[in-house]
């Protein structure tokens, strides 16, 4: 036998030795052990069925909807601001499980309740009433809605009061949302009013500034008439001035090919001529040649000079033109520009008039809304309840059986701790560590 064999041996031995002496010392005490756990659960016993009085619970549920909120059409950027601005003034307060709970555990409804039922003031404050009331939410995530259900606990030794208390909680806290929704949608619809008030009167003096503008007596639209009419003629002008520009450039070369036979023509030349004595003389005469040429020569010409002046002519009536167009466009542009800022501020006033009486519609329309009939649903109202829910008696006295069994036992070992004592024969043997020789026996 090696020695791991020899030391599993006497740690067996050890324990058995142990748990020997903790069997011996439970047995010792048995009785304290069983009178300490007896005096518990009778205790227990007592306070539960003759000391603590009933508890009752009534519970009520709700049904949670949140509402939707109404969508706003938007027209420019600033209407997106300004209707960002608005919704967040007249938005209804988001019915999450969290600001549910914490509205319901009002002190202002807990108030009400007291009030409404009569309850005595003094004994019912909204801290006593918060001890008495247990809220709790819970929301179905698998639901195509935004529904959650809040039950609302009263507990009271009074079944049909602490009904009563949890049914007035429930109707007082729906007139309660609905009384502050109104108040919200009254100061979000006086706030509305005044904008639109404002927006009409923007509307209507930029309506008069822009119809005073185009009365008058060169106005834009007078301008753009005038501008069209002068465009119009000058291109005429233009049109007529290029078909003259041809003319003149033919006239040009056929006044130079003139200008040429004429140059290569000889301006006399001789003929023979009959004389009265019947001889025949060379005499000099104009070509009649050179002559023709001459005339369509200086007639080209005159049609050349003719052309050159018409062409100065248009030349400056379409410089007179450009000018005057040049006058006008720097005024239609002036007044264009005058013009279209009327009509944006104008544009811009329009919408915004329309985006503040549609909000206007819709805030009048959610102030008739009762919220707290809209998107509350009373699924069970609260009634008496028949059994109590404390004290729980069983629990009560189990428990107090097993921290009776605990305390006993842990008294038993400090006091065969404190025992010193000895009183067996394997008492000498444990304590002395010597064999018991033999006993005397009492007389």
């Amino acid at each position: 036998m090696n020695h791991e064999d020899i030391d599993t041996i006497q740690d067996r031995d050890t324990i058995e030795i142990d748990l020997r002496e903790i069997i011996a010392v439970l047995k010792k005490w048995r009785w304290l052990i069983a009178l300490v756990t007896a005096l518990s659960v009778l205790s227990a016993g007592i306070i539960s069925f003759f000391i603590l009085p009933p508890v009752f619970e009534a519970t009520t549920t709700l049904m949670v909807q949140q509402a939707n909120q109404p969508q706003t059409r938007y027209y420019t950027e600033e209407d997106i601001q300004l209707g960002e601005a608005m919704a967040e003034m007249s938005r209804l307060p988001a019915l999450t499980i969290n600001n549910v709970v914490r509205q319901i555990k009002n002190p202002e409804i807990m108030k009400r309740v007291v009030k409404e039922l009569k309850l005595d003031p003094e004994l019912y404050t909204p801290e006593a009433m918060l001890e008495m009331i247990e809220v709790e939410g819970s929301t179905n995530p698998n639901a195509k809605d935004a529904s959650s259900m809040v039950d609302i606990k009263v507990q009271h030794t009074d079944p049909r009061l602490a009904a009563r208390i949890a049914n007035s909680i429930r109707e007082n806290y729906l007139a309660f949302v609905s009384e502050k929704n109104t108040e919200q949608m009254a100061k979000s619809a006086t706030f509305l009013s005044q904008q639109l008030a404002e927006a009409e009167k923007k509307v209507d003096k930029l309506s008069d500034e822009l119809k005073k503008f185009d009365e008058q007596p060169r106005g834009v639209l007078f301008l753009e008439k005038e501008i069209q009419s002068k465009l119009d003629t000058l291109n005429q002008y233009r049109a007529k001035a290029n078909e003259l520009s041809v003319e003149y450039e033919k006239a040009l070369a056929a006044q130079k090919v003139l200008e040429e036979k004429l140059s290569e023509t000889p301006q006399l030349i001789k003929m023979n001529k009959l004389q009265v004595d019947g001889t025949v003389a060379q005499v000099e005469e104009i070509n009649p040649v050179y002559t023709s040429l001459s005339e369509a020569l200086n007639q080209k010409t005159t049609e050349v000079t003719e052309m050159e002046a018409q062409l100065g002519v248009l030349g400056m009536m379409t410089a007179s033109l450009e000018e005057e167009l040049n006058s006008l466009q720097a005024e239609y542009t002036d007044k264009k520009t005058k013009r279209d800022r009327i009509v944006q501020e104008l544009d811009l006033a329009n919408n915004t008039y329309k985006l503040l009486s549609e909000k206007s519609v819709q805030t009048r329309i959610t102030k008739s809304v009762d919220l707290g009939q809209t998107s509350f649903i009373t699924v069970a109202a609260a009634e008496p309840p028949s059994e109590p829910v404390k004290p729980r008696k069983v629990l009560n006295m189990t428990v107090a059986a097993v921290l009776g069994l605990m305390v006993s036992v842990m008294l038993a070992f400090v006091l065969n701790y404190l025992d010193n004592t000895i009183k067996t024969q394997d008492d000498v043997q444990r304590i002395l560590g010597l064999p018991v020789i033999g006993t005397v026996p009492e007389r």
